[in-house]
């Protein structure tokens, strides 16, 4: 399954809908353009709080999966 989540994710990534990192995604959240968040296991609990939060407040569908790093490899990124 996770394999699977991460096929769809790189899919997004080469077709331009998806945006990574805490800063670029905050900004994609109050402007609107964001449809799925999905933040780590293994992210601090100020941050799942604070995308939740503002998740919960836009009705956008927010869910926790997978680590940082197997999402970085995933994604290009260190």
């Amino acid at each position: 399954m996770r394999d699977r989540v991460y096929s769809f994710m790189g899919l997004a990534m080469k077709a331009g809908k998806l945006v990574s990192g805490g800063e670029t995604c905050e900004k994609a959240v109050k402007r609107g353009n964001v449809f799925l968040l999905i933040v780590s296991e293994d992210a601090s609990n100020n941050t799942v709080k604070k995308f939740g939060d503002a998740c919960k407040r836009r009705e956008i569908p927010f869910y926790q999966f997978g680590e940082k790093e197997a999402i970085g490899r995933m994604l290009g990124k260190k």
